[in-house]
């Protein structure tokens, strides 16, 4: 994402703060270090990309959606599409090499691969979203999306439905949301 003026080299929107601290109120202590580490190397993935491009990573912002790293410079389709594709590139390796590492680490890696599988879905503001708007024509991009969308909440909805918990339909709704104001 593009860097405003003035902004703080780190911050965090209100709603990723409460998010997070219920996630820390009802996870135990030791789940969040397979989880956070899957998180980093995503991010790791895109500013490396980023700096590859010529991009200058200059802020890191935690939202409800994940973390933002903010940056200044231009893309275009190309650059565009291998800055979003290397967080779940950098998620895939992370996933392979702490499949090789005995013991509870197996967790960490599968947490990384599905965040990565996930990511890719082409849906905005996920980075397969990014994908599909930078490879097609913008009201192709969107219906993709908005179906996407769509397709997740209905999952999640359908899991909910046989007791498997709410998370896929929470990330639905969340990615339903954010498809405000694409048009079909």
């Amino acid at each position: 994402m593009r860097s405003g003026k003035n902004e703080p080299v780190f911050s965090v929107a209100p709603a990723a703060a409460v998010l997070w601290g219920l996630l820390l109120y009802f996870t135990e202590p030791g789940q969040l270090f397979f989880l956070l580490p899957p998180v980093l190397v995503h991010e790791l993935g895109h500013g490396l990309a980023m700096r590859s491009c010529g991009l200058r990573v200059d802020a890191l912002r935690v939202e409800l959606s994940g973390l933002c790293l903010r940056y200044h410079g231009e893309t275009g389709r190309w650059e565009e599409c291998w800055t979003a594709a290397a967080g779940p590139l950098a998620g895939f390796l992370y996933a392979a090499a702490v499949s090789l590492l005995p013991g509870r680490f197996a967790l960490s890696g599968a947490v990384s691969l599905l965040l990565s599988l996930f990511n890719l879905l082409p849906v905005r503001p996920l980075d397969g979203g990014r994908i599909a708007a930078a490879l097609l024509r913008p009201e192709t991009a969107r219906m993709l999306s908005v179906i996407g969308a769509c397709a997740v909440s209905g999952a999640g909805a359908a899991l909910l439905l046989a007791g498997k918990g709410a998370a896929l339909l929470l990330a639905g709704v969340f990615l339903l949301l954010s498809q405000r104001g694409a048009s079909l």
